[in-house]
């Protein structure tokens, strides 16, 4: 897989929105600079408000399923594993995120990283 390919951010480390209401709006905004710049593919994740992904195909918001959360520990890392298994298996990036955004919600209703993930 080509990395240059594919970023992954997660909306606060880009910088936060001003209101949590704006969350939606910064996240795409945010999709379409990336994919301005060069960058061919771009997920933002919102946290509890799902994510963005972007590529020359256009954007699509991926809500996040409500779930209870124990500890969010590790759930981006779980996304990007999925999304990354997702592609190399041949799903399409938003297909392969919908993947990840599965497996992210499954990791947060344990408390732990590693411990988490849904090993199936």
């Amino acid at each position: 897989m080509n990395t240059k390919r594919y970023r992954h951010w997660n909306c606060w480390e880009l910088g936060p929105p001003t209101r949590p209401s704006d969350l939606e709006s910064t996240g795409e905004k945010l999709c379409r600079a990336l994919l301005t710049s060069g960058i061919a593919s771009a997920i933002v994740t919102l946290g509890s408000q799902g994510a963005v992904v972007g590529d020359a195909t256009g954007l699509r918001r991926l809500p996040a399923v409500k779930v209870f959360v124990a500890d969010t520990t590790g759930a981006g890392d779980a996304l990007v594993g999925a999304a990354a298994a997702g592609l190399a298996s041949g799903l399409t990036l938003f297909d392969a995120c919908s993947l990840g955004m599965r497996v992210a919600e499954a990791s947060v209703q344990t408390v732990g990283a590693q411990t988490s993930y849904p090993w199936a």
